[in-house]
């Protein structure tokens, strides 16, 4: 899932919700903050 500038998410559940429209730096940035809470709750 990607945000826009306004922080909502851009294009869900839209026509134009397809790969092309992604914000790969957001979701770069969901992969990282998941990876530490895993690690976190595995302590």
């Amino acid at each position: 899932m990607s945000i826009n500038r306004h922080k909502s998410v851009a294009n869900y559940h839209l026509m134009s919700d397809t790969p092309e429209n992604l914000c790969y730096e957001t979701v770069s940035h969901a992969v990282t903050v998941a990876e530490s809470v895993i690690r976190e709750l595995a302590r």
